[in-house]
C-alpha cells in the first residue's frame, strides 16, 4: 500500500532466529502476540530499522514430542533431587556420629581381616 517491501519469514519460535530481524525479544514477542490471522502489529522500532507483522497462520505445538521430552527432563531432575537428598543426608550421619578406630587393639588381640 506504501510502496515499502515486505517478506514472509520462514516459521520461527519463540527463541529463534528471524532473516532480517535477528533475535530481537522485542520484536519477536510482538509477533507471539498476534493472535488471529489477518491482525496487524503496530511498527516496532528496533536496531536495523521498524517492522510491523501481520500473522498469516498460527501453527500448533506437537505435544507428543513435548511429552516424551517433559518425561524425560522430569527423570532426570528427579535422580538429580535423589541422589543430592540421599549425599545431604549422608554427610549429616557423618557429622553427627561418633566413630572409634578400634582396628589397632583389634590386631594387638590377633583378629584377622
Amino acid at each position: 500500500m506504501f510502496g515499502t517491501q515486505y517478506e514472509t519469514p520462514e516459521e520461527f519460535n519463540r527463541y529463534g532466529y528471524v532473516k532480517g530481524v535477528g533475535r530481537d525479544p522485542v520484536v519477536i514477542g510482538t509477533a507471539f502476540a498476534l493472535t488471529e490471522p489477518g491482525q496487524m502489529s503496530k511498527p516496532i522500532d528496533y536496531d536495523q530499522g521498524c517492522v510491523i507483522y501481520k500473522l498469516l497462520e498460527r501453527s500448533s505445538l506437537d505435544l507428543s514430542e513435548y511429552n516424551s521430552q517433559r518425561d524425560s527432563l522430569y527423570m532426570v531432575i528427579l535422580n538429580n533431587k535423589r541422589q543430592s537428598t540421599y549425599g545431604r543426608w549422608f554427610e549429616n550421619l557423618l557429622d553427627n556420629s561418633e566413630v572409634q578406630n578400634n582396628t589397632d587393639k583389634a590386631l594387638a588381640e590377633g583378629a584377622e581381616f
